[in-house]
């Protein structure tokens, strides 16, 4: 009975991440503030049966709002899904787990292809982790769906966040060492408030024509 009941949770978790995997669907775009959604899903993942008192979260984090376009659930899942992928590669030996919130020129090796000049397009999210560091394959097979390296892993959380990263029209990148620890940047898109244009500024261009 204790194996059935095992195996139904088993079972029951890689449904439920297959079905996240297979259901997301078109982002519906709005005004979504970055640093109290991190808040939340600091505590949901402590409360994830891979962590322990082994793991410390470090947070470098704006104090002010910091206002980003996207979903809001979307990147809850996202986020909760890249921490629990890192404390879950320290639940063994335990780390630092790293939420930073910084500029493009403090994460400088993280620069996109497009250059400095897109800074302010950009709020780049560092997720780090102290654990064992991927190999070679692992980089290339990552986002590969139902490959895991993990006894319990389903395969689904990482190509989960790509398919996410994709929806949100953001970016992520990643460096990972052997023995050191991997890091993944997500690139979200900065929220810009619209432009309204006064009944003077309005009539003023009217009679420009």
């Amino acid at each position: 009975m204790e194996l059935i009941d095992k195996e139904t949770n088993r079972l029951n978790e890689i449904l439920t991440e297959f079905l996240e995997f297979a259901r997301i669907k078109h982002t519906s775009f709005s005004k979504v503030e970055l640093n109290s959604l991190e808040a939340e899903v600091i505590e949901i993942v402590r409360k994830h049966p891979s962590y322990s008192e082994k793991i410390k979260i470090h947070k470098e984090i704006e104090v002010s709002p910091l206002y980003i376009l996207g979903e809001e659930n979307q990147i809850k899942q996202l986020l909760i899904n890249l921490m629990v992928n890192a404390i879950e590669a320290m639940q063994e030996m335990g780390g630092k787990l790293s939420i930073v919130n910084k500029s493009l020129e403090e994460l400088e090796s993280y620069y996109l292809e497009e250059g400095e000049e897109r800074n302010k397009n950009w709020v780049p999210l560092a997720i780090a982790d102290e654990g064992k560091g991927l190999s070679q394959e692992e980089k290339e097979k990552m986002f590969t769906p139902f490959y895991s390296t993990k006894k319990q892993g389903t395969g689904l959380g990482l190509p989960i966040v790509q398919r996410l990263v994709d929806s949100l029209n953001a970016h992520l990148e990643f460096k990972s060492t052997a023995g050191v620890g991997t890091t993944f940047v997500v690139y979200f898109q900065r929220y810009k408030p619209e432009k309204h244009i006064s009944i003077e500024e309005f009539e003023i261009s009217q009679t420009q024509l």
